[in-house]
């Protein structure tokens, strides 16, 4: 479509502008989430399985360090701050979301408190998703 690139190229922008370069793990992460923001804006459509994919992929323990672990999270959060709860629990899909946030909570919680609060923190953020989360949460408590 057209008005394509400008996140990220302002992104790159942003850190070139600065008197010394960052390291560049840190220009990576800048860019990473640079790119995910414009994505989760531009694309929100792709969120739902995006997520899923991303949060399911956290539970195997094979797959990364705890700081790749950690960008991946961080990435996410525009993604969870995009969320519409309501549609996709009307549509029967939420219990599938949110029980990958809540597995990935169970299991990287205690190592990546932060970034699985950012990720909580987003959903709550919009009063649309508070009574589906509730539910879920409130259901999972009674398991």
């Amino acid at each position: 479509g057209s008005g394509g690139g400008g996140g990220a190229k302002d992104t790159l922008a942003e850190i070139f502008s600065q008197d010394t370069l960052p390291e560049l793990p840190d220009a990576y992460q800048a860019f990473q989430q640079g790119v995910s923001r414009q994505l989760a804006r531009q694309r929100p459509g792709l969120g739902e399985e995006l997520l899923v994919e991303a949060l399911h992929r956290q539970m195997d323990d094979g797959a990364a360090d705890a700081g790749a672990h950690r960008h991946v999270l961080a990435a996410l959060a525009p993604w969870v701050a995009a969320l519409h709860l309501p549609h996709i629990a009307a549509a029967g899909r939420a219990e599938r979301l949110l029980k990958s946030l809540y597995f990935v909570t169970y299991f990287r919680g205690d190592a990546l408190p932060r970034e699985i609060e950012t990720l909580w923190r987003h959903i709550g953020r919009s009063p649309r998703n508070v009574v589906p989360a509730l539910r879920f949460l409130e259901t999972k408590g009674l398991e």
